[in-house]
């Protein structure tokens, strides 16, 4: 009797151990699935993105072009003009700073 409860809960430990095995095999497969769409994603998104952006182009209308081509002008020499170094920044601050100090100043001496 003893021979068949240490047997039975032997057999009962394995197919534990089994079940475990197969459920933590799955585990490692839905994680590496998640990883592939991951990588995938990414690549995804660029084409849908790309797809609607030639969508969009190509449903406009030549004054709809025209006023992007203008907007895209207007961007660029507004990118073109900011300073190019943190140097013109620290300096362009610290003068703004000296200002509104000196303007300060005047108001609490009258």
């Amino acid at each position: 009797m003893l021979n068949k409860s240490v047997l039975c809960g032997c057999l009962l430990l394995i197919s534990s151990v089994v079940l475990a095995q197969q459920s933590l095999l799955d585990g490692v497969q839905a994680v590496e699935s998640a990883e592939q769409n991951l990588n995938v994603a990414p690549d995804a998104l660029k084409q849908q993105a790309k797809d609607a952006a030639l969508q969009k182009l190509n449903q406009a209308t030549p004054a709809e072009i025209t006023q992007g081509i203008e907007n895209a002008k207007t961007l660029q020499g507004k990118v073109k003009s900011l300073p190019t170094s943190s140097s013109v920044v620290e300096d362009s601050v610290k003068n703004k700073v000296k200002e509104k100090a000196a303007e300060k100043a005047l108001e609490l001496l009258q």
